[in-house]
């Protein structure tokens, strides 16, 4: 290192018991290393060398006054510590307390650290990747469904218990659902007394309900008709409401039209019954006059 003296740039003089391979010594004690060392600080001695690595349980991070410096880290593999405690782990360790580990222990799992990198989070529930709170899961792994098997509570299963189907998890993943005894129906009262009811059938179906136990048709038998009942279709018996006529089956009293006819003189001409009544005014035939012979006029010249 130089430093100028009246006007001279000279080499500076490091002092004799300063540590090899100091670049810059204050009060015998090296503040900055040369180039491929980092300053290390012994302690309880306190006195500072130059080395090429940094010993256990220190990492290597800048030095302010110039170069690279060694700190003791709060935990091993930890990359930034905070009052004595690691906040944030190095590449490939996951913090767990304030200790940093290659991997989760059990009933905990690799997430992600707001402070930066990673970090171990208990889990609600094994084989879990999202968690409703502290106690129940919302989304299973792969390979794995959600099985709520008692209110609030739900665990993670690889294949659903008796009476219950593997369906898709709108949240994610897969789910078990209660399986009923209804051919075709979509949704299965929760209820476990109730598996021969069905609250919906599946779309295009229609519910029918018959005593203690419902069935689903694509097509309402005879007797019943179609109808929507709070987003469900279903079959309703067809009643007959107070208002509607009765229909009655007697036939109504016929009345006879009189045939009308057609007079062409004497003779008369009727049309079958139940074309539209015209009656035709009678045609009568008016005699012509009788033609009286004309008066012979005899010429009295060729009478004899």
């Amino acid at each position: 290192m130089h430093k100028e003296v009246k006007g001279t740039c000279v080499k500076e003089q490091k002092p004799a018991d300063c540590t090899p391979n100091c670049q810059k010594c204050q009060n015998v004690m090296c503040s900055v290393c040369e180039d491929g060392y980092v300053l290390h600080r012994d302690s309880p001695s306190f006195k500072t060398r130059c080395t090429r690595k940094c010993p256990k349980g220190y990492k290597q991070e800048a030095n302010p006054a110039g170069g690279q410096k060694c700190v003791r880290q709060c935990t091993p593999h930890c990359q930034k510590c905070q009052h004595k405690m690691c906040s944030v782990c190095e590449d490939g360790y996951a913090l767990t307390g304030f200790r940093c580990t290659r991997k989760c222990p059990k009933g905990y799992k690799n997430g992600v650290n707001p402070a930066g990198g990673r970090k171990c989070v208990r889990q609600c529930t094994p084989n879990c990747k999202q968690c409703k709170n502290g106690f129940s899961c919302s989304v299973c792994e792969r390979g794995y469904a959600l099985f709520k098997h008692k209110p609030f509570r739900t665990r993670c299963t690889r294949r659903c218990p008796r009476g219950y189907k593997t369906e898709v998890n709108l949240l994610g993943g897969k789910k078990c659902v209660k399986q009923c005894q209804v051919a075709n129906c979509a949704v299965c009262p929760k209820l476990k007394y109730q598996r021969s009811k069905c609250s919906r059938c599946k779309p295009g179906l229609y519910k029918l309900s018959s005593g203690k136990s419902d069935f689903c048709f694509s097509h309402c038998p005879s007797g019943y008709v179609q109808k929507t009942v709070n987003s469900v279709n279903v079959c309703k018996k067809y009643e007959l409401t107070t208002t509607a006529e009765p229909i009655t089956t007697s036939k109504p009293e016929s009345t006879t039209a009189e045939e009308p006819t057609t007079t062409w003189g004497e003779t008369t001409h009727p049309f079958t019954v139940g074309l539209e009544a015209t009656t035709t005014p009678e045609l009568t035939t008016t005699p012509e006059p009788a033609t009286e012979p004309e008066p012979t006029t005899i010429d009295p010249d060729l009478w004899p």
